[in-house]
């Protein structure tokens, strides 16, 4: 996971997930669960 976290880019914008960093998504999914 320390991998991952070091390797993978929070701030680019996903596609697959409307166009949202990979943070504005999780902040999202938090706020709405």
């Amino acid at each position: 996971f320390k991998y991952i976290e070091g390797w993978y880019n929070r701030k680019r914008i996903h596609s697959s997930i409307n166009y949202m960093t990979p943070d504005q998504c999780e902040l999202l999914a938090r706020s709405t669960a």
